[in-house]
């Protein structure tokens, strides 16, 4: 089937406009990115880490039990595990725009 020129011309044209409105929606979204802050506020976790003390009393821990843990004509341990389970919860519960139960639970095991 031929398709005059005018037809081509039409499609070309519905094409270009489904192009720019992708591009337009894809300019919006980045700029609502760099609005949020997304890649403004990147944190780095190695600071956090370092900083933080009950990480580092598990890594006394466990150098002070990888340097004691030997007995006499018996190998030292080649697998030490620690694990740490700490939760933080916060339930809410309201009832026509006002508060009617808060709880806050910290548990670390």
């Amino acid at each position: 089937m031929i398709v005059p020129p005018r037809k081509m011309k039409s499609v070309n044209m519905v094409t270009k406009r489904k192009r720019n409105k992708t591009i337009a929606v894809l300019a919006a979204f980045l700029a609502y990115l760099l609005a949020a802050g997304v890649w403004a506020e990147a944190k780095d976790w190695r600071v956090e880490v370092n900083d933080d003390p009950v990480l580092q009393a598990m890594r006394d821990e466990l150098d002070r039990a990888k340097s004691h843990l030997k007995l006499d004509r018996v190998a030292p341990p080649y697998y030490i595990e620690y694990r740490i389970i700490d939760s933080d919860n916060f339930s809410a519960e309201a009832s026509f725009g006002a508060l009617r139960l808060s709880v806050r639970s910290h548990v670390r095991v």
